[in-house]
């Protein structure tokens, strides 16, 4: 178990152990020792059951090729493939100018370099916020518009617009609101890993 994993669980407050995850999960999508954690920790919060599918607090578990295969992974794939694809039309050509194999062969390199490079560089994922404390989620950026429902602890929001010391949240099911920013805890906040 990383170190920082060790940290996010014994996080005393269950919104620093999600925090801790989600900040992870942005940096290394792809590990699954981080995605189990935050499996792990999402199952301690509270999440409530809305009439609403709309209203859904709980997340979906991480998916998609990104949170499967690493950067590492891909580059010896793709350098793998284009080696093999380069040898396959190298082998076929019937007729043969003395360049051609270094060009195929080339070209094929280039483009698992340029493979590699993209999975690289691609953006971090947005680690979004967590809400720190039990927090009703409003109509309106004010205390005085109605409640659509109460927020547990350790939910996960994506932020949309920040207004007089309000945050637009989104919700995973779709649903918008509005919590006091001082309620949630903004991320990154482990920067090394």
């Amino acid at each position: 178990m990383t170190p920082l994993l060790l940290l996010a669980l014994a996080a005393d407050p269950l919104p620093e152990a999600v925090r801790g995850h989600r900040d992870a999960l942005a940096a290394r999508p792809w590990d699954a020792r981080v995605q189990a954690g935050l499996e792990a920790v999402r199952r301690q919060v509270a999440y409530p059951q809305p009439p609403d599918p709309a209203l859904r607090v709980r997340p979906d578990a991480p998916s998609g090729l990104r949170h499967r295969v690493g950067p590492l992974d891909l580059l010896a794939a793709s350098t793998f493939g284009s080696l093999l694809l380069a040898g396959g039309l190298v082998a076929r050509q019937s007729v043969r100018p003395p360049w051609a194999g270094p060009v195929v062969v080339a070209g094929s390199l280039i483009l698992a370099s340029v493979t590699a490079v993209a999975a690289l560089t691609a953006a971090p994922l947005d680690p979004g916020l967590v809400v720190a404390e039990p927090t009703a989620l409003r109509t309106g950026n004010g205390a005085s518009y109605p409640s659509r429902l109460t927020l547990p602890a350790g939910a996960e929001v994506r932020e949309l617009h920040r207004r007089g010391g309000w945050v637009q949240v989104e919700l995973p099911g779709g649903g918008v609101g509005w919590v006091p920013a001082a309620t949630l805890l903004a991320g990154p906040r482990y920067n090394q890993l």
